[in-house]
């Protein structure tokens, strides 16, 4: 197991907090969850969390046009 750096999930919330452009697709991904769930249809967790990782990927390649 390679060395554990206490400071990655650190350096990882300041990553986040610091960019407007990762919370974005944060927040996309998590509205794409909501709006599946809300729905109903979708039940398998495999689809929803692809869904939801291509709803922030598209929100970070708008951001950065």
């Amino acid at each position: 197991m390679p060395n554990k750096d206490p400071n990655l999930w650190q350096s990882i919330y300041l990553a986040i907090t610091a960019s407007a452009t990762w919370q974005g697709a944060i927040m996309a991904s998590i509205i794409a969850i909501l709006r599946i769930l809300y729905d109903g249809k979708e039940t398998k967790p495999l689809k929803i969390i692809l869904e939801a990782v291509i709803f922030g990927a598209l929100s970070l390649c708008v951001v950065s046009i």
